[in-house]
Order: structure tokens, then sequence, then C-alpha cells
């Protein structure tokens, strides 16, 4: 058996697998899997060389080449999911030293993986930790069922997530991003992701900085191998597989700077490493900086004419003109317990907010509309997702 480093086997047991029908049944599954999401196939070349560096503080875009082309994500996909473990952590939903019990389905995922077996138990913290620095796929999907009940509901709570926060060429089909046709993103789609993490929940990204994970008598060093070896990188997420390449996302504190770099489809771990740094010391101002493999990946174009041709959109938008609305009421004091509902339901992104019930005239009548304002465009958004999924009314506002 020849083991991958970031999420996926290759083995030698194609044939035997044709052979006993095996390769069949898988094949049906995925048409029913995609019958069950109801989307239409994505076609979506292997290797296709994407990247984009983006400013943390103001979302400008530093460098682009191919940033909006549709990739295979491979185990890219474990930030979306540590996004959604990050949002249960920061509600109060679970805590770290909770224990999540270990199925047959998690059990069964392909390597690379913690070798779990269904009954086990696994804390919060260990499933973190394994996902992050291991890239254990068996760990990623005890997190999904944990907080979805199954990995396929918690895949399109992926996708609704991932929309919400204004990925909208993602889609997701698995907790872990091992191989699904269906199951695509973007360079931009993930430096929009790596930003989410990064300033929504500050408290768990040191996360992504772990240099090893001990686990029973194991030891695993982190995939990530700019960690401690390239000046400034926190983080944050390495991925492969054969068709996606492989893949890189880093965020970089350097020189009173915070950027989010990505890289898609290098050919070889070593050229996609040496790409990211390529474009890091160019982001940086690093004279010197190292040469990538030749032939290995697609040379960039220089920051510097990017800069000068094109002055692209922000990635994200960080400025806090947004509110949200949670309901328009005959009564003022309905209005202000309305308000008050909702912040008891998403306190963490409420609490910062300002609550205004403002009077409005219609018809010859009063009514009284709970907002809360000085948000940004993430955080309404993600409100209004929660608040929904709690019956209650809410509208995400754009100020003037």
């Amino acid at each position: 058996m020849i083991q991958l480093d970031h999420g996926y086997t290759n083995t030698p047991r194609c044939s035997s697998l044709v052979r006993t029908g095996i390769l069949g049944r898988a094949a049906m599954a995925l048409m029913l899997a995609a019958m069950v999401f109801a989307v239409s196939p994505t076609s979506v070349a292997a290797r296709q060389y994407a990247a984009i560096i983006v400013d943390a503080e103001t979302g400008s875009v530093l460098h682009a080449e191919n940033a909006e082309l549709t990739n295979r994500p491979a185990s890219l996909t474990k930030m979306m999911t540590l996004y959604m473990v990050f949002d249960s952590l920061r509600d109060g939903r679970w805590t770290l030293g909770q224990k999540l019990p270990v199925s047959k389905h998690a059990a069964s995922q392909s390597p690379t993986k913690l070798f779990l077996k269904p009954g086990d138990r696994i804390s919060i913290e260990d499933a973190i930790l394994a996902t992050v620095t291991k890239s254990a796929n068996d760990a990623a999907v005890v997190l999904a069922e944990g907080i979805s009940g199954t990995e396929s509901t918690f895949a399109r709570d992926m996708t609704a997530t991932a929309h919400s926060l204004g990925m909208f060429r993602s889609q997701f089909r698995n907790a872990s991003g091992l191989p699904h046709a269906e199951q695509v993103t973007t360079a931009r789609d993930m430096a929009i992701l790596a930003n989410a993490l990064y300033s929504e929940f500050p408290q768990y990204t040191h996360f992504f900085a772990t240099p090893e994970f001990r686990f029973g008598r194991n030891v695993y060093r982190n995939h990530n191998r700019l960690l401690g070896s390239y000046h400034g990188v926190d983080g944050i997420k390495t991925g492969y597989t054969h068709l996606s390449g492989f893949n890189l996302v880093t965020s970089v504190r350097r020189d009173g700077r915070h950027v989010y770099a990505v890289v898609m489809g290098g050919t070889t771990s070593q050229a996609r490493d040496n790409q990211m740094r390529k474009l890091l010391d160019k982001t940086f101002g690093v004279k010197s900086f190292a040469k990538a493999d030749s032939g290995k990946v697609k040379p960039a174009k220089a920051l510097a004419s990017t800069v000068k041709k094109k002055k692209p959109a922000p990635v994200f938008v960080t400025t806090k003109r947004w509110s949200v609305q949670v309901g328009t009421f005959r009564a003022h004091d309905r209005a202000k317990a309305r308000a008050h509902q909702a912040k008891m339901v998403a306190p963490s992104l409420l609490q910062p907010a300002s609550v205004k019930i403002e009077t409005m005239n219609k018809s010859n009548k009063t009514f009284y509309r709970a907002r809360f304002t000085g948000l940004s465009e993430v955080n309404a958004r993600r409100t209004c997702r929660i608040l929904r999924s709690k019956n209650f009314t809410c509208m995400a506002i754009q100020l003037t």
C-alpha cells in the first residue's frame, strides 16, 4: 500500500476491485448521491493550476491567476468541516473535551486516517487536531456526524454555509475531501473561507499552527511543511488527491501585514510549496525568493503586472455596514423582546452589534422594526442563517 500524505490513499488493488464488482457498486453509489443532491454533474479537469493572494485586512486581491477556475478541493474540504465545528464550539453546543462516538461509516473511511474502530470514542479536541495535522478522514467524519447526524446531511449544511459566506462556486459532498465528481471549489472561495475562519474564530485558529499531534502511541506531524520553515506562516491546510493535484492554503503574518494565499493544482508537494514561497516572497518584497521546480508548476504572472492591469474587487467585505432585521411588530415591547430572543440564539454574533427599534408608519399605522446594526456582510448572513434555523424571521440588509 502506498500512502499519500493528504487524505487519500492510492492502492494497487484496482484490478481486484473490478473483478469483484466493488468498483461498479461504488459508481452506483455516486450516481445515487448525485440524485439525492439534485445537482447537475460538474466536469472538472485534473490538476488545474490556480493561485490567489489576498490582504486579510482589506480583502484586496494582491495576485490572482485562474482564481475563479473550478478545481477539486481534496482535503482543503476539511477547512469547511472545521468551520462548522468551530461554530458549534463558539455557540456552546459543544466543548473541546466532549467525546463523540465512532460509527461504522466513519471507521470505514479510506486513509489517511487514525484507524479508529466502530464504538470508539474520541474527544472533539483530538478529532480537530487529527483533522488538521494528520488530515484524518475518519476523524473528520466523526465530527460531521456529531453535528448533522449523517455525513450526507452535513455535506448539504457545508454547502449552504459556504454559499452564505459568498463561496458561490463551491459544492461539498463529504466532510473529508475524498474524491467526488461534484465536490468543487475555487482558489478565490478558499481565500474567503480562510478569512472566515481567522476573522470569526480567532480563539480556535491556533489549531492550524499545531506542528504535531500525539494520539495513543503515535505522533503525527503536520502536513503543512511551510509551518516553521517560512517566516510568518501560522496555518492553515494542505490537500491532495490524484485528480486535484497538490493544494495549499496559508495564513501569513509578516512585517505588520496579514495575507491569505492559495495555490492549487501542483504536480508535486515540493513544487506546490516552492510556488507558494515564490508568491509570498514577491508579496512581502523578499529579493531572493525560492525557485519553483522547473516545469512542475505553471509560472505565476508577476504581481506588479497584475496590479497595474486591473484592480480586482475585494474577495471579502470587512466593513461593518450591514444590519439584520428580525421582525416588524405593532407593539414596541414585542419588537424589543424579539431582539432579546435573537441575541440569545446567536449571542456570539449579535453581542457586539447595536440594537435598534425603529419606528415606521404605513397606512396610518405605526410599526416597530427590530434590527441589529454594525455587522459585516459575512456575519449578517451567518446570523440570519442561524436565526432562520430556529424559525426566526431574518433579513440581512446592506446600509447605504
